[in-house]
């Protein structure tokens, strides 16, 4: 009665691949230093279903053997690969959520940071404009000393 190990060491890639992963006697098979997206537990066949025996004598470090799985892959091979506990996909979620919560507060302070005139300053700026439409503007040329008028917004100058 034992458990036997497969050790992917602590750097690198590494790939382990088998014709057949079969748990079916007494003990387990632990998977330790183990890296998902890093390293590879391929298997030709499936060792069963996730959560039932003998898939659940597989035995990932950190998580608990009813996590296993057997992910199939193009070419008919699968990838033994552990899980993750419903509370990780939580945890991406909220972070996802306060991510979004907080785009969303900068963006609404860059606009109300956008020019915004207070009344008498837009009327002001409104005076502005409609005088400046209505009445003509003594230009004076740099070659000559002659004084022409012009008005705004393409009318005669």
């Amino acid at each position: 009665v034992g458990t036997s190990v497969i050790d992917f060491g602590t750097s690198g890639t590494t790939v382990a691949e088998f014709n057949n992963v079969d748990v079916t006697g007494v003990g387990d098979l632990s998977v330790e230093n183990w890296t998902d997206y890093v390293d590879y537990f391929i298997a030709a066949t499936s060792p069963g279903t996730q959560g039932a025996t003998p898939m659940n004598k597989v035995v990932f470090t950190g998580y608990d053997g009813d996590k296993t799985k057997w992910i199939p892959l193009a070419g008919g091979d699968g990838q033994l690969t552990p899980v993750p506990e419903p509370s990780t996909y939580g945890a991406i979620v909220l972070g996802s959520a306060a991510g979004l919560v907080l785009w969303v507060r900068r963006r609404r302070a860059i606009a109300r940071r956008a020019v915004v005139l207070p009344p008498r300053a837009l009327l002001f700026h409104r005076r502005l404009i409609s005088t400046l439409e209505t009445s003509p503007l003594p230009i004076t040329h740099p070659s000559s000393n002659t004084r022409d008028t012009a008005t705004v917004r393409g009318r005669e100058t």
